[in-house]
């Protein structure tokens, strides 16, 4: 699975999740620095369906509260909220009609094969958006870099 902690702490963001999903959360537009985003109820609009659908690179198998445990974990690492992939407007999330959705996948797969191949093992390090994206939304350049500095170092 992808960006996969010790158990012990699993245990604790899927208790952690669930008492946010108890008293309403999710995701919105109106999150305060530093708290995840909230997802605001809509009077007969589903939260989440019962079956995920259009999952390419999560398992199928995946629970509710690790899905949005991974979807918090990407806009907090891009700095985003849920409509920069996802279609909130009409609640389709299984849609790919927005390009960066496509992206992120890629850029998942990319994750899961860098730690799958390098950092094997439950207590590994793992290889994560937040390491190059830093709460932005395009991967920021090393420190340092020539293209930040231009000629004459």
């Amino acid at each position: 699975m992808l960006l996969c902690p010790p158990f012990e702490r699993v245990v604790a963001l899927v208790v952690a999740v669930a008492v946010v999903v108890a008293f309403g959360g999710g995701c919105s537009g109106s999150e305060e620095a530093g708290e995840p985003p909230v997802l605001e109820e809509e009077p007969g609009i589903p939260r989440l369906p019962s079956e995920f659908t259009n999952l390419e690179v999560l398992p199928a198998d995946i629970t509710k509260a690790e899905l949005k445990r991974q979807m918090k974990l990407i806009t907090k690492s891009l700095g985003v909220k849920c409509d920069y992939c996802h279609r909130t407007d009409t609640r389709d999330y299984a849609t790919d009609e927005i390009p960066e959705k496509v992206v992120a996948r890629d850029m998942m797969r990319m994750l899961e094969g860098i730690n799958l191949e390098h950092f094997a093992g439950e207590d590994a390090a793992q290889v994560t958006c937040f390491m190059c994206h830093h709460s932005q939304q395009q991967p920021q350049l090393a420190p340092g870099d020539p293209a930040e500095q231009g000629e004459g170092l």
